[in-house]
């Protein structure tokens, strides 16, 4: 009996040690996320366009589908010029529930750069 409950309490302990780990990986990602995210804001702020590319797809490596990193590389690939791929990215930004106004501005002047009025 002994032998069965020790069994059991090592095999609950290891379930709780895996339990946190999970949950401090995924704080170690989204602090991650956060820090490629912001270093990809500022390269783009500073006109460094391949910079920028770099932390933004880090960002979005660590943490998929963050609807704001979803419109930094759709306003990266306007930017660049290729307005197909960054149309593709402000209607995933805002599939994701983006809440930001500047989404919908930055996606809204790009359909008039593409003259896509309706």
């Amino acid at each position: 009996m002994k032998h069965v409950s020790l069994k059991l309490l090592l095999a609950f302990s290891l379930l709780l040690t895996g339990c946190a780990g999970n949950k401090a990986s995924d704080a170690a990602q989204q602090k991650k996320a956060k820090i490629h995210y912001e270093l990809g804001i500022d390269a783009l702020n500073r006109g460094l366009l391949p910079k920028a590319f770099d932390e933004l797809m880090q960002s979005d490596a660590a943490l998929p589908d963050q609807p704001e990193v979803q419109d930094a590389l759709a306003y990266a690939w306007r930017l660049r010029g290729d307005l197909n791929k960054a149309d593709k990215l402000y209607r995933k930004s805002l599939r994701l529930k983006s809440d930001s106004p500047a989404t919908h501005n930055n996606y809204a002047s790009l359909l008039l750069q593409m003259k896509r009025y309706k």
